[in-house]
C-alpha cells in the first residue's frame, strides 16, 4: 500500500486519538501480527524532535489491521508546537519498514489550564 498523506489536528491539553485501519490495494486487512510502530512529530523532515507518539500506539486487533493512537491529555499538554510534520511507521517482524501515512500536524493552543492527576 503506497502511504497515505494525512493531516493530524492535536488539541493541546486533550486526549489524542487516531484509529486506522490499515488495508491493501483490493481493501484487504493487512495482518499486522508480531508487528510494532513509530510515530513522530518533527519540525521538519529530519528535524527536532517536538513529540514521539510510539509509547501510546497499539494494535487492538492485528489481524484485521487495527492501529490505535491514544495520547494522554497531560501529554499533549506539554507540546507548544504551532504546526509541524508527522509519520507513522510500521516494522513488520521479519525487519521490513513501511511508512504508512505522514502529512501535517497542527497544534491547537489550550486556554483552561487544568491539574493533572
Amino acid at each position: 500500500m503506497n502511504k497515505l498523506i494525512f493531516d493530524i489536528y492535536i488539541k493541546q491539553g486533550a486526549t489524542y486519538k487516531l484509529s486506522l485501519e490499515y488495508r491493501d490495494k483490493y481493501e484487504q486487512p493487512i495482518d499486522l501480527t508480531g508487528c510494532t510502530y513509530a510515530m513522530e512529530v518533527r519540525d521538519t523532515y529530519g528535524g527536532t524532535l517536538l513529540a514521539d507518539f510510539t509509547p501510546y500506539i497499539s494494535s487492538p486487533d492485528p489481524v484485521n489491521g487495527l492501529i490505535s493512537v491514544e495520547v494522554p491529555a497531560e501529554i499533549t499538554d506539554t507540546y507548544s508546537f504551532d504546526k509541524a510534520r508527522h509519520d507513522l511507521v510500521v516494522i513488520y517482524s521479519d525487519g521490513t519498514v513501511e511508512r504508512i501515512i505522514e502529512g501535517r500536524a497542527f497544534l491547537k493552543q489550550a486556554v483552561t489550564e487544568i491539574e493533572y492527576v
